[in-house]
């Protein structure tokens, strides 16, 4: 299928998604294509959904430099959700070069964006605000995309205080929203909760955000002891 952008600097293609076959077979499935125009330079943009061995390299090579400990999920436990696809991990290109992953849950059309980053050499490139607008068109058909950000009391300084409010930043200029009077700790960390509503305007309720979030971790089959929400 073939979509046109109105101001035709932008074609979509978007492309059958993969299945469990290919992930195991080493096969990476190509799941959205843009291509840009800016004056005689067409760039290629695809979302492509990571086979075994990409995914290997993408927590070895990557996850391990660019998330704390604390974030990070057990190496065999994060294999075990990629080959059951629990999870789905993507690479993000640009022109055939891989520029940035990111990692989703989703569960009865609800998606949690549990990593997301743009790779270390590739950054200060202007590509982050780009991917995450591809992201965000990429799930356009979904109810609602969370994301978790580390709340402002885990800043030991304020070098760190400031990367924390840049990262929240980098949401609610795409249009997250966050979720006030939600008390979130995931194995011991405490987050703040930003959504994302793509289309239908829906105003969900924290009760509403809550239930969604602990059937996503239900799905990860994380013991309900290591997730506390309260709303307060």
């Amino acid at each position: 299928m073939k979509l046109e952008h109105p101001c035709a600097d932008f074609i979509f293609l978007s492309k059958p998604l993969s299945c469990n076959t290919c992930i195991l077979n080493k096969i990476s499935a190509i799941i959205f294509t843009k291509f840009t125009r800016r004056g005689d330079i067409i760039q290629q943009i695809m979302i492509v959904e990571a086979n075994l061995e990409e995914a290997k390299e993408i927590y070895n090579k990557h996850m391990m430099e660019d998330f704390p400990e604390d974030e990070l999920p057990e190496y065999e436990k994060y294999l075990r959700l990629t080959e059951e696809k629990l999870h789905d991990v993507y690479l993000y290109e640009k022109d055939n070069q891989n520029v940035a992953y990111f990692i989703v849950v989703e569960e009865e059309n609800n998606i949690l964006i549990s990593h997301l980053s743009v790779m270390k050499e590739f950054r200060s490139k202007g590509i982050g605000k780009v991917f995450l607008e591809d992201i965000k068109n990429f799930f356009n058909d979904k109810n609602m995309l969370i994301v978790e950000v580390e709340a402002e009391t885990r800043a030991n300084n304020n070098e760190e205080l400031d990367v924390i409010k840049r990262r929240k930043k980098y949401y609610t200029r795409a249009g997250f929203e966050e979720c006030k009077k939600i008390e979130y700790i995931l194995l011991g960390v405490e987050y703040d909760i930003l959504i994302y509503v793509p289309e239908n305007n829906k105003i969900y309720e924290n009760i509403e955000i809550k239930k969604i979030i602990e059937k996503l971790y239900e799905k990860l089959g994380l013991d309900k002891e290591k997730l506390k929400i309260n709303i307060m």
